[in-house]
């Protein structure tokens, strides 16, 4: 059990390396749900598989060596060993109750977990929308779905929640996203103590995200709007106190995604690069070679020597070509003679040599460490280089150095002691990468907050009237303008939403425009960005919706 639990997690570790390094930034989202799902079938079914391959097993030619040119033998006589006592093990006793008891935990949970889906539907209002159930719950919090089911607030739902949020949750339905769900949860419920498994559940829920961002942008064309429609939801005003559960990070990723090309050469490249790394792996760890032979004989007695370098001569008069094929000057080996009878009752005698010493490998002599033992070794410390003592390197060892950057290179001083005596010595080297550096960047923030901005908007405006009866009106505008360094506001325009049915009249709209202008041209100071800790300009977009009811 245990080698199964340990070649599995090599499979799962492996493959999940591959997605990530070949994979996860390409946009082949299918082809990602689809390796993922396989990935982790692939692990649980091919360490239990076996493909054995024979191969004839390789004859030993048989040497005759005289007596009198080897050393003193040894005759091992064969021995019998004692029975073993059979002794309980209560710890895998204790270990296997208590993974059980963790086991059903977990399965009760998810037992649970599944029903409560069920019991918030049941006690919920339900609404049939294209080939999808909605769930209108009485808190306010994002859609998500479960099955055919998405969950989402009444009063989310009687503001006309954003199309774009709904279609992204039909995709999520439509491509039975929830099963995949299940599957790794079970698999998680089973194999709870194995951390790949969580990292198989990051990756495969990321992956759905993607393909749902991915019907959106099908079927709206409007990639801007949808992206300040999900940074609206990743930080949503705290009047309407959401339950967000959209991550910021997740979200960063999503965006970069959105406008991401992958050519369908290099996707099937990508894809195929695969292969390799999977055969690879079944391999290593499914073929098992096996060598087939004669039966072997009854071994009668086995003798060992140890044969030195000075006896080379007498084996090389002896059998030359065993010399030149399997011993080398300079290097000592163990002699094996093994006796046996063949099916005739002959006695056979088998010579093999094993190496058993060899030359030291060479030190590596570009290292000044190599003549100093660790216990030597007092302090280390690492200096950096001024600019004339890296110019002067680079001019003594352009191959090494040219090229590098005075940052590239270090100088180390190395203090040990060497017979009572404390020495020190200094040598350079090219520094390793250093990690990027990535700069801290907060936006520029209204008084307040954005909904003190959003309220303080409405407060001033002068809203459209309609004489019409038995239908609301909604309309979308985009409002844009630029903060400099000291949070005053520049640059302002505002535009009516691109998607199809977001304006009142061209009129109105001239109005609203007009208005939305006046107003912001009064705004005060703004708090502005910072980069680093560093005042900077910046630009803002904020969508603004007026829902009018008759």
């Amino acid at each position: 059990m245990g080698a199964y639990i340990l070649k599995s997690a090599v499979f799962l570790a492996v493959l999940l390396w591959a997605y990530y390094l070949l994979l996860s930034r390409e946009k082949m989202y299918r082809f990602n749900r689809f390796y993922l799902l396989s990935s982790l079938v692939l692990s649980l079914v091919l360490p239990l598989v076996v493909i054995p391959i024979y191969v004839q097993a390789e004859e030993q030619p048989v040497v005759q060596v005289p007596v009198e040119t080897m050393q003193m033998v040894t005759t091992l006589p064969a021995t019998v060993a004692a029975p073993e006592v059979q002794q309980t093990h209560y710890w895998a006793y204790a270990a296997l109750a208590g993974y059980i008891l963790v086991v059903t935990v977990l399965a009760i949970r998810f037992a649970l977990n599944i029903l409560r889906f069920y019991r918030v539907k049941k006690n919920n209002t339900v609404l049939a929308y294209n080939g999808a159930t909605l769930v209108l719950l009485k808190e306010d919090m994002l859609p998500h779905t479960f099955m055919g089911n998405i969950f989402m607030g009444e009063n989310e739902y009687s503001r006309l929640i954003e199309p774009e949020l709904l279609t992204h949750e039909l995709a999520h339905v439509r491509q039975r996203h929830t099963l995949d769900v299940l599957f790794i949860e079970l698999l998680k419920t089973v194999f709870w103590f194995n951390p790949l498994l969580y990292m198989y559940k990051k990756a495969i829920q990321t992956n759905h995200e993607f393909l749902a961002d991915e019907a959106v942008i099908h079927q709206h064309l409007n990639i801007p709007t949808y992206q300040l429609l999900l940074l609206d939801k990743a930080t949503p005003p705290l009047a309407f106190a959401l339950a967000s559960s959209i991550n910021f990070s997740t979200t960063k990723k999503r965006f970069a995604m959105m406008t991401k090309t992958t050519t369908r050469f290099k996707a099937a490249l990508l894809q195929a690069a695969t292969l390799p790394i999977t055969a690879a792996l079944v391999l290593l760890f499914s073929i098992k070679v096996e060598a087939q032979r004669a039966a072997e004989p009854e071994i009668k007695s086995i003798k060992v020597n140890k044969f030195s370098p000075s006896q080379l001569d007498s084996v090389q008069k002896v059998n030359p070509g065993l010399l030149d094929k399997n011993l080398k000057e300079g290097e000592s080996y163990t002699k094996f003679e093994t006796t046996s009878k063949d099916e005739k009752g002959n006695n056979v005698a088998e010579t093999k040599y094993v190496k058993i010493s060899q030359k030291p490998i060479e030190q590596d002599n570009s290292n000044p460490l190599k003549d100093i033992k660790p216990d030597q070794i007092k302090s280390i410390n690492i200096l950096s280089l001024k600019q004339a003592e890296f110019d002067s390197l680079v001019a003594a060892n352009p191959v090494k150095y040219k090229g590098k950057d005075l940052y590239d290179v270090m100088r180390t001083n190395v203090d040990y002691e060497d017979n009572g005596t404390l020495k020190a010595l200094h040598y350079y080297s090219v520094r390793p990468p250093q990690p990027e550096i990535v700069s801290e960047v907060t936006e520029a923030e209204y008084p307040g907050g954005i909904q003190v901005l959003y309220n303080n908007i409405m407060k001033s405006m002068k809203l459209p009237e309609f004489n019409e009866k038995g239908e609301s009106k909604i309309a979308r505008y985009i409002l844009s303008f630029d903060i400099d360094k000291k949070g005053r506001v520049r640059n302002i325009s505002a535009k009516v939403h691109p998607n199809p049915g977001s304006s009142f009249s061209p009129e109105v709209d001239a109005d609203v425009i007009s208005q939305l202008k006046k107003i912001m041209g009064k705004s005060p100071k703004w708090e502005p960005a910072r980069q680093d800790g560093k005042r900077i300009a910046s630009h803002k977009d904020i969508p603004f919706t007026i829902n009018i009811k008759a």
